[in-house]
């Protein structure tokens, strides 16, 4: 059981766990009918009501995709659960047991995961926001990942929550993951270059926090990511926002229908599996309609590291970045048949000021209209130079 295998398991069971009133095995069977299509199946050895509460003793999940690979997490107890309509639960509180996985020389383990407020639709296929699954508070305490007996990445705790918009027309959802770290030092052959180049720069690891806000709306499927940020100290800050359209319950049951055809149906023949995926990847970006986009680096050393670095202690760093500035300037020279006069010559002038004084770089994109994200694949691939025009993407460095 791999700790990939793991995250994704149980955050299919965090999000789509329910249970049913005074009727263990119904209640079994709903959770499966949640689970099952994300290539999880829960069984409990007994299932026992006490008022409110249910209690599912010795769970087991066991993923048919792996030739029936299980793995065993103690018992669950569902907190305060009430019927609701159409044969979908509310539950009040959800509380993991702490976890811990030591395969060889790889592990997971987390602790103090609890879901609070959780909505469980008895309609797998919902169409109105009472008739999908969600939990308004997601919260855990200390997750760490271990690979080759050192400890690659860890967080003190993440809290997420979700929120009904006015007249359930939508949801807005915020949430953070604080005291992160992330080990940059070499454990495998395949890492060693890497490793060392983080060694070499005097960043072995990096400690920051990550936040997330955005919404969702259930008519026209309108995504907004307003700040996605990754901050690492030492190294930087990462902005990115996103609004798309077109992210419906039927796009999104669409792409679920077909992942699960992939895994039960081709698990064990990988270009099939791909291609059925490749499709529903390309029929959901038929559907999804990009209004804006941006990427913003905000440089804490980094960057000045890797000049220094360059220059192997024989140049200074301003002749470092200027050397850097004419090499950068002249691949970009070479792309300007692909990505056209203007854009090269915006992105030539920012990579240009960035290196000289690396304080922030940011990309974005704002159509003239919402553009399908095909037809924004097509133009790429197609016609690259007139996505400057078509798109207004703006490229800013110092800003």
């Amino acid at each position: 059981m791999t700790p990939k295998l793991v995250i994704g398991s149980f955050a299919g069971l965090m999000f789509a766990t329910s249970a049913h009133a005074l009727d263990g095995q119904n209640f079994l069977n709903v959770i499966n009918s949640l689970t099952k299509p994300q290539g999880t199946i829960v069984s409990a050895g007994s299932v026992e009501v006490n008022g409110d509460d249910v209690h599912l003793k010795s769970v087991q999940l066991t993923f048919p995709a792996l030739e029936h690979d299980s793995l065993e997490i103690s018992d669950l107890t569902f907190e305060d659960v009430q019927p609701l309509a159409g044969g979908g639960y509310a539950i009040g509180r959800l509380s993991l047991p702490d976890f811990k996985l030591a395969e060889e020389d790889v592990g997971f383990s987390y602790e103090g995961v609890e879901l609070q407020k959780c909505q469980i639709s008895g309609n797998p296929k919902g169409v109105t926001l009472n008739e999908i699954s969600f939990c308004e508070v997601m919260k855990t305490g200390a997750v760490s990942l271990i690979d080759k007996g050192r400890e690659r990445l860890r967080f003190g705790s993440s809290h997420f929550t979700a929120t009904r918009q006015p007249d359930d027309t939508g949801l807005g959802f915020d949430g953070s993951v604080e005291d992160l770290l992330v080990s940059f030092e070499d454990t495998s052959d395949a890492l060693d270059e890497v490793g060392a180049t983080w060694k070499a720069i005097g960043v072995p690891e990096g400690r920051g926090y990550f936040r997330t806000k955005g919404s969702w709306t259930l008519a026209d499927g309108r995504l907004t990511l307003a700040d996605n940020v990754l901050s690492i100290g030492d190294i930087g800050t990462l902005t990115v926002g996103l609004d798309v359209s077109g992210y419906t319950l039927k796009a999104i049951y669409a792409l679920q229908d077909a992942t699960a055809k992939a895994e039960q149906e081709y698990a064990s023949q990988p270009e099939m599996k791909a291609h059925v995926l490749t499709a529903a990847m390309t029929d959901l970006s038929q559907q999804l309609s990009l209004h804006s986009a941006r990427i913003r680096f905000e440089d804490d050393g980094i960057t000045g590291r890797l000049i220094a670095l360059a220059g192997q202690g024989k140049m200074d760093a301003p002749t470092t970045a200027k050397l850097m500035s004419i090499s950068a300037t002249q691949k970009l020279t070479e792309l300007q048949p692909l990505l056209g006069k203007v854009l090269v010559e915006d992105l030539t002038a920012a990579v240009t000021a960035f290196l000289q004084k690396p304080q922030n770089f940011e990309l974005s994109t704002r159509p003239k209209q919402p553009a399908k994200l095909q037809d924004i694949i097509t133009t790429a691939r197609n016609s690259p130079d007139m996505l400057p025009g078509l798109f207004l993407i703006k490229v800013t460095a110092n800003e």
